[in-house]
């Protein structure tokens, strides 16, 4: 038995309240374990309107980015998310990367250099 929860990283570009099956899955998965079993953290990109961050029933949110939606907002939400892991990934048990697109292949090289398993769910098919 674990003396404390699993310390995960959730990266997803879209995440409540912004709509996304996959952001509403992860939410229910997160909420339904509780905090005694896994500590969810979600690194998500910030949209216009949203905070930098929040707590949605026990899940912390952290939004990455200028609020602004776009090409450019996308590319420095992949590149923000590198250096997210690369620096402060240490802190985390496993990292789930929830169909982050062209970004997938920065993402390895950081949780590798930290020393974090990761996961990777994609929606395509």
């Amino acid at each position: 038995m674990r003396s404390r929860p699993i310390r995960t990283l959730i990266l997803s570009a879209r995440y409540l309240p912004v709509y996304s099956g996959a952001a509403l899955q992860e939410h229910d998965v997160l909420r339904r374990l509780g905090r005694e079993v896994v500590e969810g953290t979600v690194l998500t990109m910030r949209l216009p309107g949203l905070a930098r961050r929040e707590t949605l029933d026990g899940v912390r949110i952290l939004r990455l980015g200028f609020g602004e939606a776009g090409r450019p907002s996308r590319f420095f939400f992949a590149f923000a998310v590198f250096l997210y892991v690369l620096f402060r990934g240490g802190r985390y048990d496993l990292i789930h990367s929830i169909s982050l697109g062209w970004a997938w292949f920065l993402l390895p090289l950081a949780a590798r250099v930290r020393g974090v398993p990761t996961v990777f769910t994609s929606s395509l098919m």
